[in-house]
């Protein structure tokens, strides 16, 4: 039947600044919201079409099956139909779990099982060969002297009855009690079946059983040289051994999961199929080795906890010859022996974490021990999360392709050997049961190798993705989508991909819309809005000048954005590098104007962060860890690397905590004349303070009711009316507004009649700057767009007063428009007026236009 729908209706929606818009986006088209940071794109595209779609997703389930799920809130919005099963690409990395990996993520780990258990087998780690079917006899027999000494082969007396078809009494048995061979007691537990010289076992062994037929026992057969120097217990049963050294196999791999990090069998067992193992970390118990021992550079012996053992450590130190007043990074290497052994009185780290690790089941203690400790490669399986009984495990096309290697390949490896797999296994007879697996695995690799990703180990943790490389590899998983009738919402995929990366992406979402889908992107990226069906234009501005559609319909041909860019041209100074490392070990030379605005840009994964932002971050921290030849003429105050990634903020975070103008706000309501009679503190200002915060809602303003299996319902506390402060001290007045009223209407208005401070006036201006002057004080930082949220941290972690320094951006065009992106300029320009130094990694080409000097890294 044909579908009735020809778009996606909204009608209402008034999610965060949206105005009741109605808005119609065409099925299985490929649609761009487009506008300013801030003018409603997330609220239309995430917070109410995603999340709407999510939520009714997730109610058609089973109750048993939704329970574990986060069921999202109804979104703000009188009707969305037709409502579709959606996919979303968020702009920042969620995870936070130790254990997934990237080829967990993508998908590719269990395929890559699927794949191994069907056409690969369990080798020996040591010969390479693979195991075969043998007995028990096999291996013990190559053990055996070749000599006339006479073996007793003998069974317990039950199984002699029940298997022995005969009879016949045995000559001899074997007591346990005397242990000796005797004449034939029927007492004795062990009666004997037959006996070989040593030096015939290997070749009569055999024959013998299947004379007495006893080829298909399955018992133990017990078995004692004449002098009694020999005595073992042998299993009749078969067993997978090396046909070399006749090693057994360690592990039968039976399903596909066993070959998985998640399963009992498959995971290593020192780190739990983590990969890594947490261990007490020296750079954590001595933070700032550059200080003496006596002005605390062992760090722990400052916790509270340990306090009283510092005095007992510095007189151990002294008995030991070590100088207190020395820099702890120049002492010898006997301190570490000293703080982990200890000495007299003090007894040591050993002895504190063997302490600590006795309490953990103290909520404080387990945060503090955690503290304490970092990652680190697990020894046992490096990394591959593997058991060590996997080891051999490998297809053989022509040459051994082992599980736990390729498991632990950067994808560009993959895709190599892959590409060998499906030449030389066609042959194989299981290979039409995951013909198609090995397919899709090509398809997905050479997917994320057009992305720029091929550098990324699949044993890389989800976790330590940066934005950008989670965007591209989650990017990859919905690239490789095979269906129809499906929602796709991304926010920028585009972000650090260069021009031909991005014409990639664009080609695989027109063909995920060719299938049926439609895809809906945020993006502000001129090759991208010339390439959709439709544009949805939002604005006219950014919070409440924001919030309606002012175009929609086919691409425009716009006009190229102009910015008043004022260059710097002449520099004396440099940062000069020689030698600067990239991927696949080569090496290149560049130079950084001091004082200057460079653009270093490139492919993705090419080696731009690598080569620049590490290598200049590592060499601020520790001058002789860096292999690069580094001259610099100038003495910088800090060198500060600001990336791209979300930071992570709780519910209660907001613009004016996040920012510190809060607190102006709150001390001049607190100094009012009403204020003070009422015997008011700042305290009682605050919804996160228990003088000012509403008891009913805890300082929340919102009250949420669990309904179990259903969705949680979320009412507006009746108490404070949604203010989150006790009514009477939101409602206190300074003569132009409300103490609520000033948290909630544009910044910059809240000021206007507030007096204030050098350093929040700072502030306000650095805010009107960069086009932030619409964002209200208790406007939650989780409710912001990406790119007010970019220039958010941006500003926050610029205001602190520091001296010329080196200050690296990393995609600080995120979530940026041209006009946002000229704002941000001209907050640069600023900087770079004060005498830092700024580099940009980024791939926008407008930035490209506004830098001093653009250095590509290819």
């Amino acid at each position: 039947m044909k579908n009735k729908f020809s778009h996606i209706q909204i009608r209402g929606a008034k999610t965060h600044n949206l105005k009741n818009i109605d808005v119609d986006i065409a099925l299985g088209k490929l649609t761009c919201l487009a506008g300013p940071s801030g003018s409603g794109k997330t609220s239309l595209a995430f917070h109410t079409i995603f999340q709407e779609s999510k939520r009714r997703l997730i109610n058609s389930f089973p109750s048993d099956i939704k329970f574990f799920w986060d069921i999202p809130q109804t979104a703000d919005v009188d009707k969305i139909e037709p409502v579709l099963p959606v996919w979303s690409l968020p702009q920042h990395n969620p995870v936070v779990g130790a254990r997934p990996s990237m080829g967990d993520l993508m998908g590719l780990t269990e395929k890559l099982q699927q794949l191994f258990f069907f056409l690969g087998m369990n080798h020996c780690p040591e010969h390479n060969l693979p195991y075969k079917k043998s007995k028990h006899w096999t291996k013990f027999a190559s053990t055996l002297k070749q000599d006339d000494s006479v073996l007793h082969i003998f069974l317990d007396q039950t199984d002699y009855k029940t298997h022995l078809k005969t009879s016949i009494m045995p000559v001899r048995s074997f007591d346990d009690d005397i242990k000796a061979i005797s004449g034939f007691r029927a007492e004795d537990k062990w009666w004997e079946i037959t006996r070989i010289k040593s030096r015939d076992f290997k070749d009569k062994v055999e024959t013998k059983l299947n004379e007495m037929e006893l080829n298909h026992f399955h018992g133990d057969f017990r078995i004692i040289s004449s002098d009694g120097k020999l005595d073992t217990v042998l299993s009749a049963a078969s067993e997978r051994s090396c046909p070399k050294c006749h090693e057994a196999e360690a592990q039968e791999i039976t399903h596909f999961n066993h070959l998985s990090p998640y399963n009992g069998i498959g995971a290593c067992k020192e780190c739990d199929g983590h990969g890594m193992i947490l261990k007490y970390d020296r750079e954590k118990l001595v933070k700032d080795p550059s200080l003496t021992t006596k002005n605390g550079a062992v760090s722990v012996m400052n916790y509270k906890s340990f306090l009283p053992w510092r005095n007992d450590m510095f007189k151990a130190f002294k008995r030991q010859g070590l100088d207190l007043d020395k820099p702890f990074k120049q002492l010898s290497e006997k301190k570490w022996k000293l703080l982990y052994e200890g000495d007299g009185a003090y007894p040591g780290f050993n002895d504190f974490f063997e302490y600590l690790e006795s309490k953990r089941y103290k909520t404080h203690v387990r945060i503090l021990i955690r503290s304490l400790k970092s990652e680190f490669l697990c020894p046992s399986c490096s990394g591959s999360r593997l058991s060590s009984k996997l080891n051999g495990y490998a297809i053989d096309a022509n040459g051994l392709i082992f599980w736990h290697k390729i498991i632990g390949m950067n994808l560009g490896a993959l895709l190599e050997q892959l590409t060998i797999i499906d030449k030389y296994c066609k042959k194989h007879p299981h290979f039409n049961k995951v013909s198609k697996v090995l397919a899709d695995l090509l398809e997905t690799a050479q997917t994320a190798i057009s992305l720029g990703i091929e550098n990324l180990n699949l044993s890389k943790k989800v976790k330590h993705l940066a934005a950008g490389q989670y965007q591209r590899v989650l990017l990859t998983k919905l690239l490789s989508f095979r269906g129809s009738g499906s929602l796709f919402v991304l926010d920028e995929p585009t972000l650090g991909l260069d021009e031909n990366e991005i014409q990639k992406v664009i080609e695989c979402l027109k063909d995920l819309r060719d299938q049926g889908n439609t895809v809906l992107v945020v993006e502000h990226a001129p090759d991208f809005l010339k390439a959709c069906d439709e544009i949805i234009e939002m604005g006219p501005g950014a919070g409440i000048a924001g919030g309606s559609i002012t175009y929609q319909g086919k691409p425009k041909v716009a006009g190229k954005y102009k910015f008043d860019i004022v260059k710097k041209k002449n520099f004396s100074n440099f940062i000069k590098v020689k030698d600067a490392p990239g991927p696949l070990d080569w090496c290149f030379d560049y130079e950084i104007p001091i004082e200057g605005i460079t653009v270093v840009t490139g492919p993705s994964e090419g080696g731009k962060r690598q080569a620049v932002l590490e290598l200049l971050e590592n060499w601020s921290v520790d001058k002789d860890s860096v292999t690069a030849e580094i001259e610099v003429k100038q003495e910088f105050d800090k060198v500060i690397s600001f990336a791209a990634e979300a930071s992570k903020v709780t519910a209660r975070s907001t613009v004016g905590t996040f920012l510190g103008l809060s607190t102006y706000i709150r001390k001049h309501f607190s100094e009012l004349p009403v204020s003070k009679a009422m015997g008011l503190k700042e305290g009682h200002f605050s919804y996160n303070s228990e003088l000012g915060k509403c008891p009913s809602c805890e300082g929340r303003g919102i009250i949420q009711i669990d309904m179990n299996f259903m969705e949680d319902v979320l009412l507006t506390c009746e108490d404070c009316k949604g203010m989150k402060l006790r009514t009477y001290y939101a409602q206190i007045r300074d003569g132009h507004q409300s103490y609520h009223e000033a948290l909630n209407r544009p910044v910059l208005e809240a000021f206007s009649q507030v007096p204030t401070t050098a350093k929040a006036k700072k502030i306000l201006a650095a805010m009107e700057t960069l086009k932030l002057g619409h964002l209200s004080l208790d406007r939650s930082l989780q409710s912001l767009s990406g790119g007010e949220r970019q220039r958010i941290k941006l500003l926050a972690q610029t205001l602190v007063r520091m001296k010329p320094s080196l200050l690296m951006f990393e995609n600080i065009s995120f979530g940026l428009s041209p006009i946002d992106l000229e704002a941000v300029y001209k907050y640069l320009q600023r900087l770079r007026e004060q005498a830092h130094t700024l580099i940009l990694v980024d791939q926008h080409p407008y930035l490209r236009e506004m830098a001093d000097i653009s250095l590509e890294i290819q």
